[in-house]
């Protein structure tokens, strides 16, 4: 069983608690740029606590939040619980650090489930360590980048600016360096185009489309229902699926058909709910679309429901 915090720990926790005791030691203990802007009448302690419950037997954490040149700073001060250092407390940090941040947006007003209101900034956290053990002076690093088993190339790629990768920049040629990845660039980069008819028209004879048919697995079936679900296809899709499927399995060739049908059939739907809406007769509309009357009924129904269905 774990030992529970040391009694060293703990009075430096409960000390910290008085804003006072807190203000003394900060004052001190934080370096002068951050000191000389801090304005210390705003100081004020954090609940809560960040140190996962499996971990509170050896951790404890206090966090104070502060006003710094009209914006807010988060001072984090973690203490040492054990009577050992630890080797990876850089990244423990880190997991800590991340859990203020999210706790910080978490009580953002405006703030939903899925949005965080437009300008949001993070604060600025110094994470402090109070050290308290018997080997001294502390023998591990405490560089973040040091954690790593080739701390160079952490140092060179991690905390960097994130690649990106931006379809819209690239070109159709850049693109096709890809090699089979280009067939599902390209049509993500042309999905919003008002007629991706072109960019399929593009890619049939091209060896990119035909190593994507020949590639195992569902990949081809994947970006064509892609390609229905999302974009915009005029003139005989079925015909240019033909084109598609040419120099494939007979297995093949009949998904993509049955992809081409579920097209057309969509189609269909679209051009059947425009002439009801035009006031057409539902026999009318049955015979020029090849939808069954019962179809055709269908989306007359909902479309009457939705005319009379009242406002909220």
């Amino acid at each position: 069983m774990p030992a529970i915090i040391s009694p060293h720990d703990k009075v430096f926790k409960t000390a910290m608690k008085d804003l006072a005791v807190a203000k003394s030691f900060l004052q001190t203990a934080l370096p002068a740029e951050l000191k000389q802007n801090i304005k210390w009448p705003t100081l004020k302690l954090q609940p809560g606590s960040f140190v996962s419950k499996e971990l509170r037997a050896f951790y404890s954490d206090i966090l104070y939040s502060v006003k710094m040149e009209e914006q807010e700073i988060l001072l984090y001060l973690l203490v040492e619980a054990q009577s050992e250092p630890e080797e990876l407390m850089p990244f423990r940090l880190l997991e800590y650090m991340t859990k203020i941040w999210r706790y910080h947006l978490e009580q953002l007003p405006g703030k939903t489930a899925t949005r965080i209101p437009v300008g949001t900034r993070l604060p600025l956290i110094y994470p402090l360590i109070y050290y308290t053990g018997q080997r001294s002076p502390y023998p591990f690093s405490t560089r973040l980048f040091d954690c790593f088993a080739q701390p160079d190339l952490a140092e060179k790629y991690w905390l960097q600016p994130f690649a990106l990768l931006d379809l819209n920049q690239l070109s159709d040629e850049e693109i096709k360096q890809y090699r089979l990845a280009t067939t599902l660039m390209l049509f993500q980069k042309h999905i919003r185009d008002k007629d991706i008819r072109p960019t399929l028209e593009i890619i049939i004879n091209k060896k990119e489309w035909i190593k994507t048919m020949e590639h195992g697995g569902e990949y081809y079936e994947i970006l064509l229902n892609y390609v229905v679900e999302c974009g915009e296809i005029s003139g005989n899709s079925t015909e240019l699926f033909e084109q598609l499927s040419k120099s494939t399995s007979s297995i093949k060739r009949k998904k993509i058909m049955t992809i081409a049908e579920k097209i057309k059939h969509e189609n269909s739907l679209k051009i059947a709910s425009n002439l009801l809406r035009a006031g057409s007769d539902a026999k009318f509309v049955a015979k020029n679309t090849g939808l069954s009357l019962a179809e055709v009924e269908t989306i007359q129904a909902g479309l009457k429901k939705r005319r009379t269905k009242k406002p909220d």
